[in-house]
């Protein structure tokens, strides 16, 4: 698997389009690294993400945890 490879070389893997909670689980449980889809937030233009991180501070730090 990537994820499995990813963390033998020592290189952050990104799962793209999680949507569920339970997407999120199974991709922390097969060594995903790094996550990105609706689940966490809609598209949105770089000049809104710095407002969103601030704001959502909390939501991003548990995503990684």
């Amino acid at each position: 698997m990537i994820a499995a490879l990813g963390k033998t070389l020592g290189v952050r893997t990104t799962a793209e389009g999680v949507e569920t909670v339970n997407e999120m689980e199974s991709v922390r449980n097969a060594g995903v690294t790094e996550v990105q889809g609706f689940l966490l937030s809609k598209p949105m233009p770089a000049s809104e993400i710095a407002d969103w991180l601030t704001n959502n501070q909390t939501q991003v730090l548990n995503v990684r945890n």
